[in-house]
């Protein structure tokens, strides 16, 4: 927005005598629901008089009150963010930052941060690493353990809720794509569908007290680097029914949003490492919805903002256009769902792999050594064979609830034991899914070279020692003619060739 076309507030309040702390310059940002003002070391969110149905800022008292709960909210993540709620008093004209007399509008002080160092710019500029990714899926997983859980008779992410949050996005979206857009036709009928179908998995859902009180706008605009470290900021306050939702769906967004940025291997990877640390591989059964329609959801917002800029509202804005591309891509299946186990000692490469492959394929993996750390076995008797055999049947119950969902799943363990390796193979059968063995190998120094570096590290879930190699390859049984039939082989020590290997894979 052209500055001659902002508030007079906006203007009257980029005057630097206005403030208690040295301004450096000053600088407007606009959102569809607000203005930020930047003055170097502060920033200042001023709410704007809107009611757009989902977000009602028509009165003072209302911005007042949601300028309060974004600063409560916000510093569940990020505190050092987040520091005061402020009056301006004064008049349109004439404003004053705090001061006396009666306010006339609030802000949400915070300090201000590196703007390229949020991470939408970071990726564009191809800075996002994968320690970056890894971080993020920690801090998530670990918000989401630790956010208020809703009650089942809340209402939140009810089915009939859930249905009417993604309908409301067709509300705003049909009017921006002039009512003949066939892929938008598609998405609704599907979204209808796929509603009407997981009515009683989001009950479940919530049931299990996966619909917690959740950021609610979790994309890579609202992600920033702190001190080095990744964090959320700007939650959505002034909305329960938007803010209390299912993980899954809080999640999705920072997945659709990687999507969108071009970046499909980070996309995989956030996902791997939030299943990791939080074990909701549930979230899988309606992650498919949550994707698209959070895709929706922005192409939603680009809406309203052209809306609200006076620009004609054209099927033809390239942001619009995109979401709804991605929204439609998002709503396909796999089309093979294989289930991949490995076949390799300690330190043989499964890990580094498979790691890679869900990069490269979007396969989802479970791990032995995650899967053990999780079940509580002690750190002193898990690699005992009662406990491996416990594994194991964690291991084979989650990859069919996993193929069940319609995702093929890679499961990183040794596999030495036969008997292990054939009852997967029977519950491949079962399923009616291929079955691939995935066989890592390395020379023996190699291996020993490897595990020693990550008992140095101390940055990976194995706990397997040089001894508990020694022991795996005394006691491996060999492939059978049979397994060497369904089997891929790979020499760790080199680059695989990742068209190859997918294809092989039936992924």
């Amino acid at each position: 927005m052209l500055a001659s076309q902002r508030p007079l507030l906006i203007e009257r309040l980029q005057q630097p005598q206005l403030f208690d702390h040295v301004v450096t310059g000053f600088e407007v940002m606009e959102t569809h629901i607000s203005y930020i003002l930047l003055t170097g070391e502060f920033a200042y969110k001023i709410k704007k008089p809107v009611d757009l149905g989902f977000a009602d800022f028509s009165t003072l008292d209302k911005r007042r009150f949601f300028c309060e709960e974004e600063l409560r909210l916000n510093r569940r993540m990020t505190p050092e963010l987040y520091l005061d709620v402020v009056p301006i008093t004064g008049s349109e004209d004439d404003p004053r930052i705090g001061g006396d007399g009666e306010a006339i509008e609030y802000a949400v002080k915070m300090r201000q941060f590196h703007e390229p160092d949020r991470l939408d710019h970071m990726v564009r500029a191809g800075q996002i690493a994968r320690e970056h990714i890894d971080d993020l899926a920690r801090h998530v997983a670990d918000f989401h353990r630790q956010a208020a859980i809703a009650e089942p008779e809340s209402g939140y992410s009810s089915a009939e809720r859930v249905r009417e949050r993604a309908l409301d996005n067709f509300a705003h979206i049909e009017p921006c794509v002039n009512g003949d857009d066939l892929q938008l036709e598609t998405l609704l009928d599907w979204t209808r569908q796929s509603a009407n179908r997981l009515g009683g998995v989001f009950a479940e859902r919530l049931a299990q007290g996966r619909v917690r009180e959740c950021h609610g706008d979790m994309h890579l605009a609202n992600m920033v680097l702190v001190d080095g470290e990744v964090r959320l900021f700007d939650c959505l306050e002034f909305n329960p029914q938007l803010r209390w939702i299912d993980v899954a769906s809080d999640i999705a967004f920072a997945l659709m949003d990687l999507r969108y940025h071009d970046h499909r291997d980070l996309a995989r990877r956030l996902w791997l490492r939030y299943l990791e640390h939080s074990g909701d591989y549930g979230a899988l059964s309606v992650l498919r919805y949550y994707l698209v329609y959070r895709a929706l959801v922005r192409a939603k917002v680009a809406c309203i903002q052209l809306q609200q800029s006076g620009k004609t509202l054209r099927r033809q804005d390239p942001d619009v256009a995109r979401h709804i591309t991605l929204a439609t891509a998002l709503m396909q299946q796999p089309a093979a769902t294989p289930l991949i186990i490995t076949h390799g000692v300690s330190g043989s490469g499964k890990t580094w792999l498979t790691e890679r492959l869900v990069e490269h394929s979007g396969v989802m993996r479970i791990r032995s050594d995650i899967e053990r750390w999780r079940a509580g076995i002690d750190v002193a008797v898990r690699y005992d064979p009662t406990h491996i055999t416990r594994v194991y049947q964690i291991l084979l119950q989650l990859s069919e609830q996993i193929i069940g969902f319609g995702y093929p799943v890679v499961v990183d363990a040794t596999f030495v034991n036969a008997e292990q390796r054939h009852r997967f193979r029977e519950s491949a059968g079962r399923l009616g899914v291929p079955f691939h063995i995935l066989h890592c190998h390395a020379e023996r120094t190699v291996m020993e070279q490897r595990i020693a570096r990550r008992e140095r590290g101390r940055t990976d879930a194995s706990e397997a020692t040089v001894a508990v190699l020694k022991r795996q390859l005394q006691a491996r049984e060999p492939l059978t003619a049979d397994e060497r039939a369904v089997c891929v082989d790979v020499d760790t020590t080199r680059a695989p060739d990742w068209g190859g290997l997918i294809k092989a894979l039936s992924l």
